[in-house]
């Protein structure tokens, strides 16, 4: 009976275990696939949470500094919303049991959408706050000069208040009645200042609260309490989800097991995830204070670093005509490059201990940061620097390149921004090319001139302003005007500006193909009303290179074929002609509407006579610092006679410039020389004169 007995039990307890193994087996599956749905959720939540911390991060970076890295706010936001479209697709969702946390997903995604539209409202009126701010303070100081201190001061106080806000994010600061007094005794351009003064601050006013209220809703805890809700509701569901493993009571020992694993489980996961962001944390700020290419450090972490150190200088360095490799060789190799040189300033200016830190502060600049350095140790560093870097050969991809840099130095506050007008003249000048900035070198005038050139030209554009004159041409046998040159100028203040003023500065922006633009169409308008001449406009080579003017050009040209055929165009010969092709097919088409082409300034610049044997050239006219030295000086004289010695040998007329008196006249008419152009004759006028007479009594 016992062996029976013990028979039974021995197989109940083998059927028991199978039926455990056959439990456990069941459960290990059912746990198994339901932790892998669980799992893929909870990180799509997780992901949401994570963007949405990442969006307020770059938001309140963002908004604390002047720089605003917009496509990585619209991309981050961007990013929570494609999490979200990821979390709708768990396929735990579809499970009947969880239909009761759909409400809530949905109220999730409108929340979503939301804050994505806040995001891009807030980007839009962060970004013209911050340039009204930048407006108002370099309005303010361009008015220090002014006698109005009680304005000023005014205006210096409101602009304080505003930069207090913004620092500060705290309106208190500031008033609706926080705006400059337009009173009758202001000077006009004070009344001016005021206006433009006042139409700021009113955006500023009236954009600010918008701007607060956008950026409490987007970091409020709202989405984040949704998340918590969302978590919870789903995780109880989750948990009743597993009710069915209580109805194995013999496996009490194995539930509770697999409960206390389950638990190991998430508190493993969520402790993971929580390293897991601590590590990105720390890879955001690494990023963020060191350059991904170099290695080296950052702009970010050099404006840090100033913070800590005494007696700063920085030597600030740039790769010259870096684009040329990169456009030459491709930007693989223009990486390389840079790594390669950001490699070489670790190396020779390891052994100095005054040196705090290297940075790549720009595309292709680079800045070394040095505390308690004197001013001869500096310039022998910086010396040695251009000496060694001139004369490296940088093998890269199979290319041998040498590479030239151009250096500032700066000891004065602001470091940075002093070094970089240095550099700025140190790349200009092609023998100095290491520059120390000091305050005797009026880098800081000759910068805001520019500034208010650029404002003059464009406030000339704006107000139609710029205007043409034009200088007669005469030809040297029929003594009469034959045509004239268009010449551009800007009426300011009712004075005449003459082009040396601007034009220089207006090449280096957009600005001057859009006056070249203006000078055509005027041009057009002038020869209109005078059928009987011949006019000329000056294009440069970056004006032919420029598709949309050169087009804009021949449609002006089509729309007026009987004018066109009398417009001619000087081509700057001081100007390197770099695409020969290209000028040619412009020449070709020029001369099927009938226009001339001259080559100006001919006999200074590059005078590459190689251009007559590729280009059609009609007329050739010979430059002015040859022209008005003939009478005294017998090489200029000699100059002139085998230009035109080679110009009838290639069958070109002739057109002497700066013709200023009866004895150059004389020898132009000995010399055949074929037209004449200078103030001997008249300077340039407002509207042209019908003949030569006329030009006498002006």
């Amino acid at each position: 009976m016992n062996k029976l007995k013990q028979k039974v039990v021995i197989t109940f307890m083998i059927l028991l275990g199978f039926g455990a193994i056959a439990a456990f087996y069941f459960f290990y599956n059912e746990q198994k696939e339901f932790s892998i749905k669980q799992k893929e959720f909870y990180i799509r939540l997780d992901n949401i949470k994570i963007s949405k911390t990442k969006l307020k991060h770059i938001i309140l970076k963002n908004y604390i500094y002047a720089y605003n890295n917009n496509d990585e706010i619209i991309n981050t936001a961007l990013e929570l919303q494609k999490n979200y479209e990821m979390l709708i697709k768990s396929p735990i969702l579809k499970d009947k049991k969880y239909l009761i946390i759909a409400p809530m997903i949905k109220k999730l995604g409108k929340d979503i959408k939301q804050t994505v539209n806040d995001v891009e409202r807030w980007i839009m009126i962060n970004a013209n706050i911050k340039n009204s701010l930048i407006f108002l303070v370099g309005y303010d100081n361009n008015f220090t000069h002014k006698n109005n201190e009680t304005l000023y001061y005014n205006a210096s106080k409101i602009v304080e208040s505003l930069l207090y806000v913004k620092r500060m994010s705290d309106l208190s600061y500031i008033s609706k009645s926080s705006k400059l007094k337009l009173t009758n005794n202001l000077s006009p351009e004070e009344k001016k200042f005021v206006k433009a003064f006042n139409l700021h601050v009113t955006y500023i006013l009236q954009n600010y609260p918008t701007l607060m209220k956008l950026e409490d809703k987007i970091n409020s805890n709202e989405l984040d309490d949704l998340l918590d809700k969302i978590t919870e509701q789903f995780t109880n569901i989750a948990i009743h989800d597993i009710d069915f493993l209580n109805k194995f009571a013999f496996t009490l020992f194995l539930i509770f097991t697999s409960i206390y694993t389950y638990l190991i489980y998430i508190l493993d996961k969520f402790a993971k995830e929580h390293n897991k962001l601590i590590r990105t944390t720390e890879k955001l700020d690494y990023l963020l204070k060191h350059d991904a290419l170099t290695n080296l450090k950052s702009r970010y972490a050099f404006e840090e670093d100033i913070k800590n150190i005494n007696n700063p200088s920085i030597i600030l360095l740039n790769i010259d005509r870096f684009k040329d490799i990169n456009d030459v060789y491709g930007n693989q190799v223009g990486n390389n490059l840079l790594k390669s040189v950001a490699k070489q300033l670790k190396e020779i200016n390891s052994y100095i201990k005054e040196l705090y830190g290297i940075y790549r502060v720009g595309g292709d600049e680079f800045c070394l940061l040095f505390e308690k350095a004197n001013e001869t140790q500096i310039d022998i560093i910086a010396s040695n620097l251009k000496e060694a870097i001139d004369k490296t050969e940088f093998n890269l991809n199979g290319n041998s390149i040498f590479i030239t840099i151009s250096i500032g130095i700066n000891f004065i506050e602001p470091l940075l921004e002093n070094a970089d007008l240095a550099l700025k003249k140190a790349k200009k000048d092609n023998l100095l090319k290491i520059v120390k900035y000091s305050e005797s070198l009026n880098l800081k005038l000759v910068a805001k001139n520019n500034i208010n050139t650029l404002k003059m030209l464009k406030k000339a554009i704006k107000e139609d302003n710029l205007v043409t004159y034009f200088q007669p041409i005469i030809n040297l046998k029929t003594n009469n005007i034959e045509k004239y040159e268009s010449l551009v100028r800007i009426i300011d203040n009712g004075k005449v500006i003459p082009p040396y003023k601007f034009l220089e500065i207006a090449q280096k922006t957009q600005i001057y193909h859009q006056l070249t633009k203006i000078v055509i169409q005027k041009t057009i308008e002038t020869a209109k009303i005078y059928e009987q001449f011949r006019f000329s406009i000056n294009l440069s080579m970056s004006d032919i290179l420029n598709d949309y003017l050169i087009s804009d050009l021949f449609k002006i040209f089509e729309q007026n074929p009987t004018i066109a055929s009398r417009i001619d165009i000087e081509l700057l010969e001081s100007e390197y002609l770099t695409d020969i092709s290209k000028v040619k097919k412009f020449i070709d088409r020029l001369h099927s509407f009938g226009s001339l082409v001259l080559i100006d300034d001919f006999g200074s610049g590059y005078s590459n006579f190689a251009y007559f044997a590729d280009l059609d050239i009609d007329i050739v006219k010979i430059d002015g610092s040859i022209i008005n030295e003939i009478a005294i000086s017998e090489r200029k004289l000699h100059m002139l006679q085998s230009i035109s010695m080679f110009c009838k040998g290639m069958n070109l007329k002739m057109v002497a410039e700066f013709v200023d008196n009866e004895d150059i006249v004389k020898i132009l008419k000995n010399l055949d020389i074929d037209y004449a152009q200078g103030y001997y004759y008249s300077q340039p006028l407002k509207t042209p004169v019908s003949d030569i007479s006329k030009l006498i009594d002006i």
